[in-house]
Order: C-alpha cells, then sequence, then structure tokens
C-alpha cells in the first residue's frame, strides 16, 4: 500500500527520495530489492498486481493481473489532490494528542502551521527535482490549505457547525421570519438586524442538491415590506410544510 503523500515530502530531495524508494519497494518482482535511489528518478516504473474488477475477491473466481505503475502518473499526480485534506489530518491528530481544546491553543496551532507551510512553498518553488505541473498542483493545494487554515485561526472550532441548514428555497426561510417578526411571535428588530442574522445563521438546498450560504436578506425583507417582492409561492410551500401532519411526527 501506498503511503499518503504530505506537504514536507516536497520540501527536500531526501524527503522525495524516500517516496520514490517506498514506491520502489511496492514492485512484484523486487526488482529493486535492497538498493535505495541516491538521485531522483524521472521513469520509474513497478509491476504490481491488481485483482480484477469484474470478478471481486470470490475464492472460486479470484483473479490477479499485473499492471505497470508509473511512479509520477500513477503515483504522486494522483495523490496531490489529497494533500490539503492530508495536512489537515495532521493538525487534527496533533491537537488530539497534545489536547489542544482551547481557542487559543487551536489558534496558535493553525498560526504555526501556516507559517510551516509558507516556509515550505519557498523551498518547493526552487525545488529542481519536481517538474512544473507537479509543483502548480502542490501549489494550488497550498492556496486551499491556507484558506482552511485562516478559516481555523477565525473560528478554531470547525467541527462545530455554525449554521443550520434547511431544504427550503431561500427565499421561504427570508419570508418565515418575516411572518414571525410581523406577527409578533419574535421581538420586533429592523431590517438589516433580522437580515444580518438570517444570512449568519442559515443556508438553503438549491436545485442541484448542494446548500449555499443565504445572502442579502436584508433587502429581500425590504421587498416584503413594500410587497415588491412576489411570494405567493412561499405562501404556498410554507402552508404546504406546515401542515397538520408537521406536527405528529
Amino acid at each position: 500500500m501506498f503511503h499518503k503523500i504530505q506537504f514536507f515530502h516536497f520540501y527536500t530531495v531526501d524527503n522525495y527520495l524516500s517516496l520514490q524508494n517506498h514506491f520502489a519497494a511496492m514492485d512484484y518482482y523486487n526488482e529493486f530489492a535492497n538498493r535505495s535511489f541516491k538521485t531522483p528518478k524521472t521513469d520509474l516504473k513497478i509491476t504490481v498486481q491488481e485483482i480484477d474488477p469484474e470478478l471481486g475477491i470470490d475464492p472460486l473466481l479470484y483473479s490477479e493481473f499485473e499492471v505497470e505503475k508509473d511512479f509520477k502518473l500513477d503515483y504522486i499526480i494522483p495523490s496531490l489532490g489529497s494533500l490539503s485534506d492530508n495536512y489537515m489530518d495532521l493538525i487534527k491528530s496533533n491537537w488530539n494528542r497534545k489536547n489542544l481544546y482551547t481557542e487559543e491553543a487551536r489558534r496558535n496551532s493553525a498560526k504555526s502551521a501556516l507559517e510551516n507551510l509558507r516556509k515550505g512553498l519557498k523551498d518547493i518553488k526552487k525545488a529542481s527535482f519536481l517538474d512544473q505541473d507537479v509543483i502548480k498542483l502542490i501549489i494550488e493545494q497550498l492556496d486551499e490549505l491556507e484558506d482552511v487554515i485562516n478559516d481555523i485561526i477565525l473560528n478554531p472550532y470547525t467541527d462545530i457547525k455554525e449554521k443550520l441548514r434547511f431544504n427550503w428555497h431561500r427565499v421561504d426561510i427570508e419570508y418565515l421570519f418575516y411572518l414571525l417578526r410581523e406577527n409578533k411571535q419574535i421581538e420586533h428588530i429592523g431590517d438589516a438586524d433580522l437580515g444580518r442574522i438570517i444570512d449568519n445563521l442559515f443556508e438553503y438546498k438549491e436545485t442541484d442538491g448542494n446548500y449555499y450560504p443565504v445572502k442579502g436578506s436584508r433587502k429581500h425583507i425590504s421587498a416584503f415590506n413594500t410587497n415588491e417582492r412576489g411570494v405567493s409561492q412561499s405562501i404556498e410551500r410554507l402552508k404546504s410544510t406546515f401542515n397538520p401532519d408537521f406536527f405528529n411526527n
């Protein structure tokens, strides 16, 4: 089984060679047994055995076949897309190992991780042993990870959900809270405050099946006040949702 690749594997030539040596050790015929590369190989290939996916692992049908694997094309490139997630696993593992549970401890840990990544980025950009397409993909992962870590610095408790996800249209969420206010079921607050709360706390479900943050609620609520925004469909959907059966669950 191939190792998980981490950013540090690309910081130095020795770290990169550790990946090549690990990859070479997976060769079915042990062609590279008792050998350790001292300089990176540009065309490293090995032979592995794989199970025929159509036959599965049934002992009566079990069938293996040989496949040639290329170090860069079959190991490095496919693994680069997981670099960001792998690094986040390391950060969270470090939190658990060192009992970093306070906001300050997690925030300091994230800042230290970000500083280390930025130092590593300088080494990666200068790495003559890496192809440019590999460097480009690594930098993309670093950019993605920097955004994630900056979010942790702002909110160290990333494992705690901050928004409720409604399986509703966006306007239905906004109109529900507008109705609650107008019918005095909640304390009266202005459009700006109500819109800000809705935007900060809720997500809605789009037709593509994904959830998105509610945005611009203040303007929409103001439009409800002046009847500038048609809400007849929202009213029907809300009535359908809050039917007598809703309260029998």
